[in-house]
């Protein structure tokens, strides 16, 4: 039974292979840029359906332009009701063979798209993640370490059992779905709902034959200011452990998801909420966060755990599931999430930092033992010399945070 959507469409035979939809409100001026990299991919066999979702600026004119010179360009309008149902009407107007989402203040790659549906025609499978950064006006960042795990063995063709790391990219973006795919799995976005990536993608994921995994950078996320801010507080928190919940639910189908998804809850995302407690005034953030925490921990084994999560979120995880969450503040308080301050300690478990509640007995000793991914390499190049034996270089480089 499809859990929703809108119905089967039938994919024209002049269709384009590829559906890029683009849901825009107040996007002026980021729209340009995003259409300019569209355009210029390698991928041409493409429409671009840009749906205006009743935006008050010239985010409607911005798109006509485009569409003027490029006819693979449509413009459609509607009334406001959010991304979700932009995106919805967008794709009840698509005609592709393959569909992907793009935001409008986002970029795409040259190479990304066109190497995903390369891989799809050959493959067969149901859909591709693709990798991504994000940037700001202070450049490009590094790529999140989940993502870099879950593309660093090349692009290759998985069944989803087989890659629940795949998991770990819950973004709408930067994946290509095969049309026939997304309207039999019955995906959709439902409008009015928050974090509703998660639940598109958990059903994508259960309902897939065969994923591919395209190690091809395809997306680069803006960061804008106040856009994590928005997130900190208790109407929010709410919101995202509810998809949270109804993810879990679908992923049930595959054995292992529930366990794997929840471990990646607890290693990657809330530790990002955690460190924001020292921000946030609404006290129902924190309620929210440490209930959707209790909620997630029965479903990991604590070996994996221990090993992927970073050191301070691991104390503070701890603390949580014991009930003292006053003692969470404590630990914050205490500089608990400053790593740096905090001496460096060789335990037989493996590197720790002598985090707050390091002599306390009722933790867990490998909750302060840092992640596989806390000590990066630091690396500066001294000297590059070039001569005829070849390339010399001379470097320095230290351990992040260990002795």
């Amino acid at each position: 039974m499809k859990p929703f959507g809108w119905g089967r469409k039938e994919v024209p035979h002049d269709a384009p292979l590829l559906s890029v939809i683009i849901p825009a409100y107040k996007a002026e001026k980021f729209l340009d840029e995003c259409l300019n990299s569209l355009r210029a991919q390698r991928l041409s066999d493409i429409e671009v359906v840009v749906v205006d979702d009743g935006s008050p600026d010239r985010s409607a004119q911005i798109t006509k332009k485009h569409a003027k010179a490029d006819p693979r360009i449509r413009l459609l309008t509607r009334p406001n009701g959010g991304s979700s149902a932009a995106r919805m009407t967008g794709i009840e107007r698509s005609r592709g063979r393959y569909i992907t989402f793009v935001d409008a203040d986002d970029i795409v790659t040259v190479d990304g798209f066109a190497a995903a549906v390369e891989s799809l025609e050959s493959s067969g499978s149901d859909w591709a993640p693709l990798p991504y950064r994000q940037f700001s006006n202070k450049g490009l960042s590094d790529p999140p370490g989940w993502i870099d795990h879950l593309f660093a063995a090349g692009t290759r063709t998985v069944a989803p059992a087989d890659c629940l790391e795949a998991m770990v990219h819950t973004i709408a973006a930067s994946k290509v779905y095969r049309r026939a795919f997304w309207d039999e799995a019955g995906l959709a976005f439902r409008p009015g709902v928050l974090y509703e990536d998660q639940e598109v993608l958990a059903i994508a994921f259960a309902s897939a034959r065969s994923i591919d995994v395209v190690a091809v950078e395809a997306y680069l996320w803006r960061l804008r200011g106040g856009s994590r801010s928005n997130e900190a507080t208790g109407h929010s928190m709410s919101h995202f452990f509810k998809a949270v919940h109804h993810s879990l639910g679908h992923l049930a189908a595959v054995e292992g998801a529930v366990a794997e998804r929840s471990r990646q809850l607890l290693a990657n995302d809330i530790p990002r909420y955690l460190r924001a407690l020292a921000k946030v005034d609404d006290p129902g953030y924190a309620d929210e966060l440490f209930k959707g925490i209790r909620f997630l921990w029965p479903n990991v084994s604590t070996e994996a755990w221990l090993r992927e999560t970073p050191a301070e979120p691991k104390v503070m995880e701890s603390l949580v599931v014991a009930g003292r969450e006053s003692d969470v503040a404590t630990f914050i308080d205490a500089g608990g999430i400053e790593l740096a301050k905090h001496p460096f300690v060789q335990l037989h478990e493996g590197p720790a930092l002598k985090l707050p509640f390091f002599d306390d007995e009722s933790i867990e000793r490998s909750a302060f033992v840092l992640s596989e991914r806390q000590p990066p390499a630091d690396a500066r190049a001294l000297r590059v010399v070039l001569d005829e034996a070849g390339v010399n270089l001379e470097f320095m480089a230290y351990l992040r945070h260990l002795d």
